[in-house]
């Protein structure tokens, strides 16, 4: 949520931009609220467990945001308990996230489908970068699982597609998905 200092303030939530005048909210579309200001204010200010999820893939994988990430982890999430199997997830995961973009460049996360069950999402989501050099374009498909606490995420674990992005970052052979399921060892010298 955005305050701006000003007679008509300013907010946005879910995409949308809205303005307080005289204490009632206005979306820009001009159309006056229909519900009473205060439910009105408490249904923008919610966000669902999805918009958490976006949160998370717009705000801390893709710009980076470390103060957001440290926000959205639970308190409880110390350092000995397992994020993603990282064991020191808050020392961790932001060293995670630097090396995916120094590998791949800079990412984006499409969200492709996204289901609740009580405090837990499951989202299949997308992976996308125009690659290292920015003209070789990196994509992989990933799934996570979040448990959360209120708005706070207090566990998560996740899996994408690294043979096809480590492929497609010329650090696997081509064929080696193949040369796997033949039996056949990847061997460095």
């Amino acid at each position: 949520m955005r305050m701006a200092s000003t007679d008509a303030e300013k907010f946005s939530t879910r995409g949308r931009e809205f303005t307080i005048f005289d204490g009632s909210p206005r979306d820009n579309s001009n159309t006056w609220a229909k519900r009473p200001d205060v439910e009105f204010m408490e249904l923008c200010l919610t966000m669902t467990k999805r918009d958490l999820v976006q949160r998370w893939f717009s705000e801390v994988w893709e710009n980076r945001d470390m103060s957001t990430f440290a926000e959205m982890l639970a308190p409880p999430l110390e350092k000995t308990e397992l994020l993603d199997g990282l064991t020191n997830p808050r020392k961790d995961y932001p060293v995670l996230i630097e090396v995916v973009h120094k590998l791949a460049g800079e990412l984006r996360v499409q969200i492709l489908h996204c289901m609740e069950d009580g405090d837990w999402t499951s989202t299949r989501y997308l992976l996308t970068s125009g690659g290292p050099d920015g003209i070789t374009p990196v994509h992989a498909e990933g799934i996570m699982m979040i448990r959360f606490e209120g708005d706070k995420i207090a566990e998560l674990t996740s899996r994408f597609d690294a043979f096809a992005f480590f492929e497609q970052l010329g650090q696997l052979p081509a064929d080696a998905m193949p040369a796997c399921l033949a039996g056949q060892a990847l061997i460095w010298d």
